[in-house]
């Protein structure tokens, strides 16, 4: 065993600011890093809660692979989770994370969630490791991917 760079999709979340915000404030926050209207959203106690739509997952994860696939250059890797747990995506090993974010403002918003892993690579050490899974998610979120999961990426270190 060992630990790993993964790539994965949120699937459920819940954001809670470290102060209070209003509903409007921490939907903006949050959907800079998630694509909110992928998401069933509610807002209740100061927490914002969120779970992948249902059958998002079911209906789009094949394209989005393929796309992984053609990105890596055609590496099965890319792909192998795919072939294994086609588009089930309880059948997708995932990872309970925590993480934050801020706002424009500078508020911190603490999120967790489980994360379904799309692939992991490459045996990593890291002590800390809190740039480039904010970048990714906000790289993914923001372009033209074409295809909607985009809007809910993450990466991390499991294992």
């Amino acid at each position: 065993m060992g630990t790993y760079y993964a790539l994965n999709v949120v699937n459920n979340f819940k954001a809670k600011p470290t102060k209070s915000l209003t509903a409007t404030q921490l939907e903006k926050a949050v959907n800079e890093r998630l694509n909110l209207e992928i998401f069933d959203v509610t807002f209740a106690n100061d927490c914002l809660q969120g779970n992948l739509k249902p059958d998002l997952f079911k209906d789009n994860i094949e394209d989005f692979f393929n796309k992984l696939y053609l990105i890596t250059n055609r590496s099965t890797r890319a792909i192998y989770y795919f072939h294994e747990f086609g588009n089930d995506i309880d059948q997708y090993p995932s990872e309970f994370e925590r993480w934050s974010i801020c706002d424009s403002e500078g508020n911190e918003i603490n999120l967790q969630g489980n994360l379904v892993s799309l692939f992991l690579e490459g045996k990593v050490g890291a002590e800390e490791f809190d740039i480039e899974p904010a970048l990714i998610n906000w790289l993914f979120r923001h372009i033209n991917f074409g295809n909607p999961l985009a809007g809910a990426i993450m990466s991390s270190i499991v294992g």
